[in-house]
């Protein structure tokens, strides 16, 4: 018994000593809060506040030494991630970003932390919350890209240019944590397995695969996907006019995630790289800066794999076994994106031969613009990915050099008559839209 008695005092005399060592936590003045509306401020302020914010409060059980330094490691890392307190410090840009990313988190479930609302109940965001949230959001991607943009359309123009002028290009530099683009170069062949319309950075994303996640997503191996699976996601800006129409413009970057197990093990199984505009520069500055953000965006998705693309599955496993021509366009190649957030629509433009910028399409190829509609990406606040195929509309350029027109709608894709006139306004349509920029 006395033994235990010991002990006890032990503990007791170690538990009183450690509670000296305590890292600083502070609350530094706030320099420029978030302005929002009170019902949006509530709930931030509740739920994001004590770790976001330079207004943390700490309750008593947060104070007590060994908690106390979990605390304080969470405080730091969550103001170095987001600061509602140096809010006016942010640009439009940043602030309307780490909007989106908040919200993401909290819809994923990622945010607050699991470890917190254990301890701090009040912190979960109902259902109810989260949609006061997104209704505060949403528009503000809209209202910060959406506009004619002549001097994003000048850009685009000119990069097109240089595009077609240019016979040779200076290999890119590998990224710092080793991954080589030259071994990523042939991307734009490989086949498109989705898109997305990021409303909340004004671009559009492709999606492509190598023949390996190709033939993993045909056969439903993508939890996980095999070793050698390569992803690709390169983006342009999106170019708005005053019907609502939306297309491709400037490139502005390409990203891959790389499968390999036991290589990327620290970093859920995935290899990272990113190359920036059409002078392709490796986004890192060093091995220890490539994967990071990348990982903190991904980490939610571990039920698919940390992958946010959901693929055209069952479109992509028809075109692989249908002589059906309607299949044909996702084994094509891509030509470029349009939008209409009008009538809330999407389309992809392929072509059945690789599209350069000469913009020439010779005899026998097959053009298709397939057009969905629009939904909300369940993976990602702030991007809309497509629904149901609305038509397919197919051009083959015949051995004359003639088009020939034919569109498909409605319930199976059957084929649809249209007037002669109608026919070749689509022709001159679809055979204008340039190809867009693929360094």
């Amino acid at each position: 018994m006395r033994r235990i008695w010991v002990i006890i005092l032990l503990l007791v005399v170690v538990f009183a000593a450690i509670q000296f060592f305590r890292p600083t936590l502070d609350n530094p003045p706030v320099t420029g809060d978030l302005k929002a509306p009170p019902e949006v401020k509530a709930v931030l302020v509740r739920a994001c506040y004590d770790c976001h914010s330079n207004q943390t409060q700490l309750r008593w059980f947060d104070k007590v030494v060994p908690p106390y330094w979990s605390v304080a490691g969470d405080v730091k890392d969550g103001r170095a991630a987001m600061n509602f307190s140096n809010w006016d410090s942010l640009s439009k840009f940043g602030q309307m970003f780490n909007l989106f990313g908040a919200v993401f988190m909290i819809e994923q479930k990622a945010m607050p932390l699991p470890s917190y609302t254990n301890f701090h109940h009040g912190a979960v965001v109902t259902p109810e919350e989260l949609a006061v949230l997104k209704q505060y959001v949403a528009p503000l991607g809209f209202g910060y890209h959406l506009v004619r943009d002549t001097a994003g359309e000048h850009a685009a123009d000119q990069q097109y240019e240089n595009w077609k002028r240019a016979t040779g290009r200076a290999a890119a530099k590998d990224e710092p944590n080793g991954v080589s683009y030259a071994d990523l170069a042939g991307y734009p062949n490989w086949q498109v397995i989705s898109t997305n319309k990021r409303f909340d950075l004004g671009e559009f994303h492709l999606i492509l695969g190598n023949p390996i996640a190709v033939k993993a997503i045909r056969e439903g191996r993508t939890n996980p996907y095999p070793d050698g699976a390569i992803l690709a996601k390169p983006a342009w800006q999106q170019l708005l006019d005053s019907t609502g129409a939306v297309r491709s413009g400037a490139f502005i970057r390409v990203e891959f995630m790389i499968r390999d197990s036991k290589k990327y093990a620290s970093t859920l199984g995935w290899g990272w790289a990113r190359w920036i505009g059409t002078t392709l520069t490796p986004w890192g500055t060093d091995a220890a800066s490539v994967a990071p953000s990348c990982v903190s965006c991904h980490r939610p998705m571990k039920q698919t794999d940390y992958v946010f693309t959901s693929p055209y599955a069952d479109s992509m496993r028809a075109a692989a076994s249908s002589p059906d021509s309607l299949a044909l366009p996702l084994r094509g190649k891509f030509v470029t994106e349009l939008a209409n957030d009008t009538n809330r629509t999407m389309s992809t433009l392929y072509s059945s031969a690789r599209v350069t910028a000469a913009g020439a399409y010779g005899a026998g190829t097959v053009l298709s613009l397939v057009t969905w509609t629009q939904q909300d990406d369940g993976r990602w606040f702030g991007g809309r990915i497509p629904n149901t195929v609305q038509s397919v509309e197919q051009i083959r350029i015949g051995a004359d050099g003639k088009p020939e027109y034919a569109v498909y709608g409605g319930a199976g894709l059957s084929k649809k008559d249209v007037a002669a006139d109608i026919a070749a306004q689509r022709v001159q349509y679809i055979l204008g839209k340039r190809a867009v920029v693929t360094p």
